[in-house]
């Protein structure tokens, strides 16, 4: 009698839930490597740009920096009142991330400065700083006994004493001292309203009376606005 063959026992059927089970933690494994790799990559750039910071090629003195000067100044002048209106120390890292942000901060606290429009970094590291500076509109007077002249800018903001007024308009209504510093606007609104008026209408003074305003332009022709 022949012996019957024993019987295979039957192949499993694979379960679909496993399946994508599988399938999911090889792409979790897969998307975990590569931020890893993302992750480490950066932290390897952060380290190497801390560590060639202190390199002396990379170090630039802030006298150096390319810029223009306002009317009045050279521009070692304005660089080193911009450096010690902000405490900053005589050189700094042309690597340093943050440097356009910080450099454009700094200037921008200069009662010179309106705006700075670029900060650019070269790769021989070479510092240009694009700057707009206010425009001189108005000489007022100031102090104990009025007797100082001073410019204000378009905007009614009080410029350094560097900048020149023999060539403004003067407004010659007496002021008393206000304590406005440098880059601070001014707070009377008759002056403010008196720069308004020699942009609109050139002259050589301007003065509060009781009506309004009287201008005094080239040649000595008078104008009379009445106040609004």
């Amino acid at each position: 009698m022949a012996k019957r063959k024993p019987k295979k026992p039957p192949t499993p059927v694979p379960n679909p839930g496993w399946r994508l089970f599988k399938t999911a933690a090889k792409s979790v494994l897969a998307l975990g490597l590569a931020v890893g790799v993302l992750v480490g990559l950066a932290w390897l750039g952060g380290r190497a740009g801390t560590e060639v910071a202190p390199q002396s090629r990379y170090t630039v003195a802030f006298a150096d920096i390319e810029t223009s000067a306002p009317m009045g100044q050279d521009r070692q002048t304005f660089l080193t009142e911009v450096r010690f209106l902000n405490d900053l120390p005589e050189t700094f890292q042309s690597v340093d991330p943050k440097l356009s942000e910080r450099l454009k901060a700094a200037f921008e606290k200069h009662p010179w400065v309106l705006t700075v429009d670029d900060v650019g970094v070269s790769k021989q590291g070479r510092i240009r700083i694009g700057v707009k500076f206010r425009e001189p509109a108005l000489a007022v007077q100031i102090g104990l006994r009025n007797s100082e002249l001073r410019a204000i800018d378009r905007a009614g903001v009080l410029l350094p004493t560097s900048a020149a007024t023999a060539k403004l308009p003067a407004l010659q209504n007496r002021l008393v001292t206000t304590g406005t510093t440098a880059g601070q606007k001014w707070p009377d609104p008759d002056v403010l309203r008196a720069v308004e008026l020699v942009i609109l209408y050139p002259c050589e003074k301007i003065e509060r009376v009781v009506e309004g305003w009287q201008i005094t332009q080239a040649g000595g022709k008078l104008l009379r606005i009445a106040a609004p």
